[in-house]
C-alpha cells in the first residue's frame, strides 16, 4: 500500500475539505506547523525542526514509515482540525482533547522509552530511578 501522502491534504480532509478548496490554506497551514512545533518540543522529527509551507511535504519526509509515523499522521490532522474547528459538543472536544494527549504521551515514550536521566545528578539517583516497582502492600 502507497503510503506517500502530502501532509496538507491528509490534513484538509480531516477537516473536512477536498485538496482543490484552498480558501483556508494558510489557516491550515499554521496550524499543521504549530502541531509539528509541539511534537519537535516532544523530539519526533527532524532535529532541526520541520515547516509544511504547501502540498509537496509528505509524511515521509518528517518521520521514516513506521509505528512513530503512525502516531504522527493521526495527531497532526486532529490537532489542526481541533484548532482550526472544534466539535461544538463539549463531549466530543473533550475526547479529541484526552486522544491528543494520549498520542503526545505515546510519541514521548517511543522518542525516549526509558525516561530523561537528566534530571538525575548522581548514580545513586539514577539506579532508585531504574529500581523495579514496589507495591507497599503487595511487596
Amino acid at each position: 500500500m502507497e503510503r506517500i501522502e502530502s501532509i496538507l491534504t491528509a490534513t484538509k480532509r480531516a477537516c473536512g475539505m477536498v485538496e482543490s478548496y484552498d480558501a483556508f490554506d494558510s489557516e491550515i497551514l499554521e496550524h499543521i506547523n504549530a502541531a509539528l512545533g509541539v511534537l519537535h518540543q516532544l523530539g519526533v522529527g527532524p532535529l532541526e525542526g520541520f515547516v509544511v509551507e504547501g502540498y509537496d511535504e509528505t509524511w515521509d519526509e518528517f518521520v521514516e514509515p513506521g509505528p512513530l509515523q503512525n502516531l504522527v499522521r493521526q495527531y497532526i490532522p486532529m490537532s489542526a482540525r481541533h484548532d482550526f474547528d472544534p466539535p461544538t459538543n463539549s463531549g466530543t472536544l473533550k475526547s479529541m482533547e484526552n486522544r491528543l494527549s494520549q498520542l503526545e504521551s505515546r510519541m514521548s515514550y517511543y522518542v525516549d522509552p526509558k525516561g530523561d536521566d537528566t534530571f538525575f545528578t548522581d548514580e545513586e539517583d539514577v539506579e532508585e530511578k531504574e529500581a523495579p516497582y514496589s507495591d507497599p502492600y503487595w511487596g
